[in-house]
């Protein structure tokens, strides 16, 4: 499905923060997740070729390996505890596997086709029709 490619490129083009996130020595909780998800978005499209849920959860149960899972299930349980600007050392494990994640999913983006051009033209004839002008 042609479509899969563009949404695997734009998960990746979300997280480009990740980057940054590894010079800071205290990290917002929050990023660990704006970082998180469109890496599993990417692991469920590529998986089952379908759009990823919105449920962070089922996102972390179904491409998460399971050695992570304790520490993000953790942290999520940090982040409903505090404000949105809490705070934590980073976490090595974790850092690790972004970073490994990232380095593969841009790999794999890299030998996706472009999207397709969808022309106007079929929706112009149909405007002009709809309007009565026949030019």
């Amino acid at each position: 499905h042609d479509s899969l490619g563009y949404r695997e490129k734009h998960c990746l083009q979300t997280h480009r923060q990740a980057t940054t996130m590894q010079i800071i020595k205290q990290i917002k909780l929050k990023k660990y997740f704006y970082v998180l998800r469109p890496i599993l978005a990417c692991y469920w499209i590529l998986a089952k070729k379908t759009p990823p849920p919105m449920t962070f959860q089922l996102l972390v149960d179904e491409c998460l390996p399971q050695s992570l899972q304790a520490t993000v299930t953790t942290l999520l349980t940090q982040k409903m505890q505090t404000s949105e600007t809490g705070c934590q050392p980073h976490i090595g494990s974790l850092d690790c596997y972004i970073e490994e994640q990232l380095s593969f999913l841009k790999a794999v983006a890299s030998q996706l086709p472009p999207p397709p051009q969808k022309g106007w033209t079929e929706l112009n004839q149909l405007f002009c029709r709809l309007i009565g002008f026949e030019g």
